[in-house]
């Protein structure tokens, strides 16, 4: 018998041509689209099967650009926006399409931005008429679309398979034994194997001799099912207006047919020519054939599935069959869900877990990565760790001890790649259930943890094992602290020996953890420059200390991560190099700025140079045990606010109390004494008084001394939330001023020296007085707070605690204006307008209060106001609102 690939081959490269899994459609952008939200249920007024034009160019976005448009009078106008982070300024372009937009485009920025509205994007790709100024999305969902016949046909000619002919076949396939139908896999088989063997394998292929050319339908008719005789039969009929005949016994509109001598061979055949794409298994978007096709398939895997379970072997006969069954077919309907689960349990309570006999192993490895598609991350973590197997073991430590080989390192990567997406990589003590607030109860998130290979051997600094509860495990690490003692009195009989430190932890299984890579150099895969952390959850760990992982590593080669765990969420962790690029380019890592919430702590104003990461990054060197892991969790924290992470409590706080153990230590400054800077001439010098003070100084903004006065604001907020702000003692709000920023800090001293003074009054003396004496309407003078006149400060009653901070910071930088103005009068015989613009025109002076509220609201608040997040932000604010005077 002859091999059955060559028409596979045929059938499925004519199936993907044009592939309509799924259709795009293209939607023209009007009125009636904005309306309904960018979403349409298509009519043949506005979809489009494809659009083809001379005109027409399909424009493909890269990550940073964006679509928007603005209307005008009866029409749009289309812009490509493009956001580039220019040495940490974000810098936004736009290029209008026109019939310039099949070409490069001119990017420029606008003066104007209101009235830009953004359009979602499909595929981040759309449709554009260069002349006619038309714009078509991108769409794939439609209900009552007529599909272009050349999208479900192909044109099919008795000689495009002349080398065939009818009668008897071999189709080749890896079957649930892990063998194909080879020389070497046969002789693998047992007798009764291998008689089995040739009955399943065999195909029948018959062609029709009367019509010979024609229109193909890509998708076949299933047109005979005999569950008896095992025999399925595909009809790949003409395409022509008539219905579809779907009987085997009445069909002569066939091009060709085969049958099947088993249900393994037909879902091998369909696994290669129709599945091995990925087509998404989803009835309610294919045509009239395609979708029959997909309803016989679904019922025959059904029949199979029910019959199984009948049967005295019923987990053999699952085995058997889901082996064949495609990723998107699993994983388009929930209720395989118990079905998956169910069979994976029933394999991991027999003895072993192998691929001696039908491959079990391999068939939980693919299991395991349906069930991770189908279920949230968290869920699908949990249910491994709460329902027990055999009421022993947790099905996680069960499949950790018995897979083996390529099928633990599948297992060990599906799992990462969840973990990275899930609540347990969040470093958030409100998100992650497995942190705890509580930092005497916590093992450290950045682990000393180290990995050598001598002669051959992977030795590590660690002993660690599942504990008790199955859903930790126990780390006892050796940590070298870079110290040695000697004994013996005379040399010949002296033996110098390392000092080490010895710790124990527990870590949940699913406990984020940071290694640092220079300490590891053989984890996992070869460290670049600039990575200096790998983050992971726990039980990796363990599974770099199984002896037969080592070997794994050996044979197989090093992980090879899936992508999601390197560019989502956490998973960004896994290559560390912004601290040395920050550090080269002499930014400022500013935390505030990369605060994706506000909380209180040392996220809220902590600015460090590009000096002091260097000299950290110089510091983590030492093998101190108890100072480099304090330099080590620092520069991981950082790291974390740099890769712009979510800036949480719980992880300022741990940054704080690295930071200040580091100022605290005996040895600080001796340590400061050995690092060197190198000069652009090759030479090297040491670090200056200034700069060491600077880096004494970052690390206290960052310190506890800092993030507890931070922590007292925020009671002294919530204190006096909802109540009048005229209640507030002086004194309480001196002493909330202080301690934040330089600003703040002169207003504090001046209302406590009665330099300056607060006057707060009710709303309607308030607007009286904006009405009356500034000639203010009453809608104007509501949209005003505070103003100051001389050396007082006058305020709205009405305003939060919060607000009256704010305004009090604004309000008391100009009063300090005022006073300098005064001075100027008194003391240097200036006029008053010469000595106002002495210190600047009107813009000037609110620069300088805006400016000092932004600063204070970062430090107090750890945010900024949105509406003017940055600099340039704030100075459009301030040239927009207040007319410029000389």
């Amino acid at each position: 018998m002859s091999d059955l690939q060559y028409l596979i081959n045929y059938i499925a490269e004519e199936s993907s041509s044009r592939a309509s899994a799924p259709l795009k459609k293209y939607a023209l952008f009007n009125e009636a689209l904005i309306e309904n939200s960018f979403f349409y249920r298509g009519n043949g007024n506005i979809v489009f099967a494809a659009v083809s034009d001379t005109y027409i160019t399909t424009i493909l976005l890269a990550q940073n650009q964006s679509l928007w448009y603005k209307e005008t009078s009866g029409d749009y106008v289309f812009y490509v926006k493009k956001t580039t982070n220019i040495l940490g300024t974000i810098v936004e372009e736009y290029h209008q399409l026109g019939n310039n937009s099949n070409r490069t485009f001119q990017y420029t920025s606008l003066e104007e931005t209101d009235g830009l509205s953004e359009i979602p994007l499909s595929y981040n790709q759309f449709k554009y008429h260069v002349y006619d100024n038309k714009l078509y999305l991108v769409f794939e969902e439609f209900f009552n679309i007529v599909v272009d016949g050349t999208e479900e046909n192909f044109y099919h000619t008795r000689a495009s398979l002349s080398e065939l002919e009818d009668g008897d076949y071999d189709i080749n396939y890896k079957d649930s034994l892990g063998l194909y139908d080879d020389l070497w896999d046969n002789l693998a088989r047992n007798l009764f194997e291998a008689v089995l063997n040739r009955i399943q394998r065999k195909v029948t292929l018959e062609f029709n001799e009367t019509k010979t050319k024609g229109r193909v339908y890509k998708y076949p008719t299933i047109s005979e099912v005999n569950s008896t005789a095992g025999r399925i039969t595909l009809d790949y009929n003409f395409y022509d207006d008539e219905p579809i005949i779907t009987s085997k016994f009445i069909n002569t509109n066939y091009a060709f047919r085969i049958t099947f001598n088993s249900y393994q061979a037909f879902l091998s055949f369909c696994n290669q020519v129709y599945f091995s794409r990925g087509v998404i298994f989803d009835l309610d978007i294919y045509p009239k054939a395609e979708k029959q096709f997909y309803e016989k398939y679904h019922e025959i895997v059904t029949d199979l599935i029910r019959e199984a379970k009948r049967n005295y072997k019923p987990l053999n006969r699952l085995i058997d069959i889901v082996w064949y069954l495609p990723q998107t077919y699993l994983q388009s309907d929930i209720r395989y869900l118990p079905l998956l689960w169910d069979l994976m349990i029933a394999i991991l309570e027999e003895d072993d877990v192998n691929n001696r006999g039908l491959n079990k192993e391999d068939l939980v490895s693919y299991i395991i990565i349906n069930l991770s598609k189908i279920l949230s991350p968290d869920n699908f973590l949990e249910l491994f760790l709460l329902n027990l197997v055999d009421g022993k073991d947790t099905p996680f430590k069960k499949l950790f001890e018995e897979l083996q080989t390529d099928d633990f390192k599948t297992f060990v990567t599906v799992f990462w790649s969840v973990w990275s997406q899930s609540s347990y990589a969040k470093f958030d003590s409100k998100k992650n259930p497995v942190l705890s607030e509580n930092e005497e109860d916590a093992a450290p998130l950045v682990l000393p943890y180290t990995i050598d290979k001598t002669i051959g051997f992977y030795h590590s600094n660690a002993d660690i094992k599942f504990a008790n509860d199955q859903t930790s495990i126990d780390v006892a690490l050796s940590v070298d602290t870079g110290k040695t003692v000697t004994y013996g009195k005379r040399r010949r009989d002296q033996i110098t020996v390392n000092i080490y430190n010895h710790y124990k932890y527990n870590y949940h299984v699913f406990h984020p953890v940071a290694i640092i890579n220079e300490r590891a150099p053989k984890f996992l895969y070869d460290t670049s420059e600039g990575q200096k952390f790998t983050v992971l959850p726990a039980f990796v760990l363990l599974a770099n200390e199984e002896s037969a992982f080592w070997q794994n590593i050996q044979t197989g080669g090093e992980y090879l991560i899936d992508a999601i765990t390197t560019v989502s969420g956490v998973g960004n962790l896994a290559k560390f190099r912004h601290l040395k690029n920050l550090a080269k380019l002499g930014h400022k890592l500013t935390l505030a700025q990369r605060a994706k919430k506000a909380v209180t702590g040392v996220a809220a104003f902590a600015e460090i140079s590009s000096g002091t990461i260097n000299a950290l990054l110089k510091l983590s060197g030492l093998n101190d045990t108890k100072f480099g892991q304090n330099v080590s969790e620092v520069l991981f924290y950082l790291e974390l606010f740099a890769l712009g992470g979510e800036i949480t409590n719980f992880i300022g706080k741990r940054l704080a109390k690295a930071s200040k153990a580091l100022l605290d230590h005996p040895n600080f400054e001796k340590y400061l004494n050995k690092i060197e800077v190198e000069l652009p001439n090759g030479k090297r010098r040491k670090l200056t008084k200034k700069e060491k003070a600077k880096l004494a100084d970052n690390l206290e903004e960052t310190s506890e001394i800092r993030y507890k006065k931070n922590t007292k604001f925020k009671s002294f907020i919530n204190k006096w939330a909802g109540k009048q702000i005229k209640e507030i003692p002086l004194r309480v709000i001196i002493k909330n001023l202080r301690g934040h920023t330089p600003a703040a800090n002169r207003i504090a001293d001046a209302l406590e020296q009665g330099k300056i003074e607060i006057n707060i009054i009710e709303n309607d003396k308030f607007n009286k007085i904006m009405i009356e004496e500034d000639g203010y309407k009453l809608s104007e003078a509501k949209n005003v707070n505070a103003y100051t006149e001389d050396n007082v400060m006058t305020f709205r009653s009405a305003r939060t605690v919060e607000d009256f901070m704010l305004d009090l910071v604004h309000e008391g930088t100009h009063a300090l204006d005022e006073l300098e103005v005064t001075r100027l009068i008194r003391n240097e015989g200036y006029g008053l307008n010469e000595a106002s613009y002495r210190l600047g025109n009107n813009w000037a002076w609110e620069k300088r209060a805006y400016f000092a509220e932004r600063a204070f609201e970062l430090s107090a608040f750890g945010k900024a106001n949105p509406e003017v997040e940055t600099i340039e932000e704030l100075i459009k604010h301030i040239e927009k609102r207040y007319p410029k005077e000389h």
